[in-house]
């Protein structure tokens, strides 16, 4: 291993740090050429062969605003149109179990991806937008925690409504209402305190499993 440099001198040295960012973004770019090329491949797989394990193991990698983001490509891309003219999807996702495919769904999705490759009728993964390109914030990105505010907003209009029109809720509405504005209140927060601890224990984690790297990465810029 390369004798590793301090990289507080790397921070104060402007010519050797400007050659560390510059190895720094060329990594960067060929790892984000990998996460897009490993969705697509996953995504295939999923798509051909009804497995999604390696879907899964790629998302469970990821940091919590990347698994947003997956979610979501996935999601838009793993869909179909239904005799009835609606849109629907041939892949689902739960906190518990990750990806699954739906089953009796196999000509929805088999044979009509390619990863790299071009054939008429097939989409072609690769050139499709990558994943973390998506701003998950945007109109189409449906969160968990914004479908639980959803329905403690819903709840909390009802009894507003009631209140402002003078109306009395049945005893079991009225329970229910209360139960969903509290229930709803604890999930966010709860969810809010796991993203949050995810986010800095992947920080930790990273710096951790990279440090002699990052170290080394030193060295060869200040050579």
């Amino acid at each position: 291993m390369t004798n590793p440099v301090n990289l507080n001198e790397v921070a104060n040295n402007g010519k050797t740090l400007k050659k560390f960012v510059g190895v720094t973004i060329a990594n960067y770019a060929k790892v984000a050429l990998s996460l897009h090329q490993a969705a697509c491949m996953t995504f295939f797989h999923s798509a051909q062969y009804g497995d999604c394990d390696a879907l899964n193991m790629f998302y469970r990698g990821l940091r919590v605003n990347d698994q947003t983001a997956l979610r979501v490509w996935v999601g838009n891309n793993a869909t179909f149109l239904a005799d009835d003219n609606t849109v629907k999807p041939w892949i689902k996702w739960t906190k518990e179990t990750g990806f699954a495919v739906i089953k009796g769904l196999e000509d929805k999705r088999k044979n009509l991806f390619l990863v790299d490759a071009i054939e008429e009728g097939k989409t072609t993964l690769i050139t499709l937008p990558a994943f973390y390109e998506k701003d998950v914030k945007d109109k189409d990105a449906i969160t968990l925690e914004a479908l639980i505010a959803m329905l403690g907003k819903a709840a909390k209009r009802v009894n507003d409504q009631a209140t402002k029109e003078g109306l009395t809720l049945p005893v079991g509405v009225s329970n229910l209402v209360r139960t969903i504005e509290r229930e709803t209140n604890v999930e966010i927060a709860a969810l809010k305190r796991v993203s949050d601890k995810v986010d800095a224990h992947t920080v930790i984690n990273l710096i951790e499993e990279n440090k002699e790297q990052f170290a080394d990465k030193a060295a060869a810029v200040a050579e």
